[in-house]
């Protein structure tokens, strides 16, 4: 396939990109309220201005969709009912006035941070779920670093809100006064500013990344992440927050301060985000290598013709002595598998077409003469990428033939015949029993959630894609990433 030596041209360099849906992320926050890792009550008094501000708080909100700020997020502050005691008037007239009020809102933005979290610093947070803190446990820290994406109110701009979703009048109906709006930002800045560290509970993510002085367990493994978000103008999709991660301690593509992407991924609002990895990595990093491992023939070369080709010769020398004749012999058994793989034309479809030949030579040689036998075959196959039980990544292989053995022998016709029914026995096995392993992104969402692979398909250019779709039950290493 020349088409995938630009490969990761078709993600403007990059080599992987989770893309998360804003209703998916709205949804774990949704789910940390309810098991009040956020906040569901606000009880401030500012001792210095005699503010107070008690109120119930409903699940907040996050919107993706400022177009000239990708690393930012609108974030709306959302109160059912509360009071709010201010004062009303000015100068030496103004007295404190608290009136109950329903249904507020208030939207300001906020900018986004990618952070590393120390073993302790974990432990010891109050807005990681014990589930996910679990998780994150079993991550050997000689390996990898954790790192979380959390909304950074340090130098957010309260006075700055967005009209259009902020929504305060009082029971009367009239709408807040400037004056009283200020009194407001002031009682809620308190409280955003006291947000730091392990009491900081308005996390997106975590990504785990390989250290840079270790080398990675497998290909596909993150050595780099960073972060932006997509606003979705078309009505289609959603505005999605994207992971926007390297492999092979690879740096981020050049001549950009951050690496963008220039469309939304998700392109349906059927799911909860998408995985797309650069066919590069997704061939040679990951899949190439475990069809080359499940039929013993190792690492594979690109063709002339753009297919890719696995050649292994593995020869084994061993010495004995025939007792009956007395004779000392050196056997030399040698196995010889040649694969070729290419790319069935079947549009999104993953699906290739698999080709190969398997050889067993067996030769023993003595002084004065030598005896030899050999078997081979010719086989092909279909296979499809799918999803298979519990959203795990699958090799389907129908369609296979394999040929009837071809055989030899000097005066071993028995063993010969012996020896290519062994090798077409042993060569089923195998290619019905390739196994890909799981495909670990290495990205853990908030709430514990874990997410499951719906749907693959490929781009023009080859790169995987992968439809995912969340569902709340107990973290497992197999699904959680």
């Amino acid at each position: 396939m020349t088409e995938h030596s630009s490969a990761q041209d078709a993600l403007n360099g990059l080599h992987i990109i989770a893309a998360v849906t804003q209703q998916a992320v709205n949804y774990q926050f949704a789910q940390l309220h309810k098991r009040e890792i956020l906040p569901q009550r606000l009880d401030l008094k500012l001792a210095d201005t005699g503010l107070e501000l008690k109120a119930e708080l409903a699940s907040p909100l996050v919107y993706f969709d400022l177009v000239t700020d990708h690393r930012s997020a609108l974030f709306v502050l959302r109160m059912p009912k509360g009071v709010f005691s201010f004062w009303d008037g000015i100068g030496p007239n103004a007295k404190q006035k608290s009136v109950e009020f329903e249904d507020w809102s208030y939207a300001f933005t906020v900018a986004l941070d990618m952070q590393a979290l120390a073993a302790a610093a974990i432990a010891a947070h109050v807005g990681i779920p014990s589930i996910v803190k679990e998780h994150l446990d079993k991550v050997d820290g000689s390996i990898f670093s954790i790192r979380h994406l959390f909304l950074d109110f340090t130098n957010a701009d309260l006075a700055s809100y967005d009209p259009n979703r902020s929504r305060m009048t009082w029971p009367d109906r009239s709408p807040v006064t400037p004056g009283q709006m200020t009194q407001f930002q002031d009682a809620i800045r308190n409280y955003f500013s006291s947000l730091k560290n392990s009491q900081h509970p308005y996390i997106l993510g975590f990504a785990i990344d390989v250290h840079p002085s270790m080398p990675p367990p497998s290909a596909i493994d993150p050595t780099k992440s960073t972060f932006c978000t997509f606003h979705d103008n078309s009505g289609q999709g959603d505005n999605t927050l994207n992971f926007l991660l390297m492999t092979g301690h690879q740096d981020f593509p050049k001549g950009a301060d951050l690496p963008l992407i220039d469309r939304n991924l998700v392109t349906s609002r059927t799911f909860d985000g998408r995985f797309v990895i650069a066919a590069k990595v997704a061939w040679e990093g990951w899949l190439l290598r475990a069809i080359g491992d499940g039929l013993q023939t190792g690492d594979a070369a690109v063709g002339q013709d753009g297919s890719w080709a696995f050649k292994k010769v593995a020869e084994r020398k061993k010495r004995g002595r025939n007792e009956t004749s007395g004779g000392d012999y050196e056997e030399t058994i040698t196995d010889t598998r040649q694969v070729s793989l290419k790319w069935k034309d079947a549009g999104e479809e993953v699906e290739l077409v698999l080709s190969g030949f398997a050889e067993h030579k067996d030769l023993i040689q003595y002084s004065s003469y030598s005896s030899w036998a050999d078997a081979s075959v010719t086989w092909s196959a279909s296979a499809t990428l799918a999803v298979g039980h519990g959203g795990q990544v699958t090799l389907e292989v129908r369609d296979l033939k394999i040929s009837e053995p071809v055989v030899g022998s000097s005066f071993w016709s028995s063993q010969a015949g012996l020896l290519g029914q062994h090798i077409a026995k042993n060569l089923r096995n195998e290619i019905r029993t390739i196994g890909l392993g799981a495909l670990a992104l290495r990205l853990v969402m908030p709430a514990g959630d874990v997410f499951f692979f719906k749907n693959i398909t490929k781009d023009v250019a080859g790169n995987l894609q992968f439809d995912v779709s969340y569902k709340a039950e107990p973290v497992t290493d197999a699904l959680t990433h």
